[in-house]
């Protein structure tokens, strides 16, 4: 009856440490699932926030400019300056958007009105492109290329302003670094 007794409270302990570990898994569940919830709150309301500072600087730089306020004045010209850059790659997009459509409608070889330069005796020994939307692509590579080089050589040297994540790079350590029970 002893080694039944012995058996008994055997399986009673390892009951007890099993619905233990179960516990303690399911509190640690509970812990995580919460600081996840507060995590999300924590990424929406400065979400929110950014959006209203960008609501209210907009505000501002339309209503509100000072043009005698050194600092302020100097963010506004960035802005005025960006805009304008954004205007000049937004209408290279659209002339490379139409040339892209006049080179899909040009389905005839221009230099023998035939469907395609293989068939054309002029360029038989010449190494050109078959599709004439290829050389549309080039054009729009070499096109991006320079539009992107125009638009770092016109862009000011801004100060370095920290992000989101670099300020939150502590705040984001200590949760990982978080004890786990």
């Amino acid at each position: 009856m002893d080694v039944l007794n012995e058996f008994g409270k055997a399986l009673s302990y390892a009951g007890k440490t099993i619905s233990s570990a179960v516990d303690s898994m399911i509190e640690t569940n509970r812990r995580k699932a919460m600081i996840s919830r507060i995590r999300v709150v924590i990424r929406n309301e400065r979400e929110n926030t950014e959006r209203t500072y960008a609501a209210l600087g907009k505000y501002y730089f339309e209503h509100l400019r000072d043009p005698e306020n050194g600092n302020t004045e100097q963010l506004c010209r960035a802005v005025e300056e960006s805009e304008a850059r954004l205007k000049r790659a937004f209408d290279k997009l659209d002339a490379l958007r139409e040339e892209f459509a006049r080179a899909d409608e040009e389905d005839v070889c221009a230099g023998c009105e035939k469907d395609s330069c293989q068939d054309c005796e002029y360029y038989a020994n010449e190494d050109i492109p078959v599709d004439p939307a290829e050389v549309s692509e080039e054009a729009a590579e070499e096109a991006a290329e320079e539009a992107a080089e125009e638009v770092a050589a016109a862009a000011p040297e801004a100060e370095s302003v920290p992000t989101e994540a670099e300020e939150n790079k502590d705040e984001v350590q200590k949760d990982s670094e978080e004890p786990k029970a």
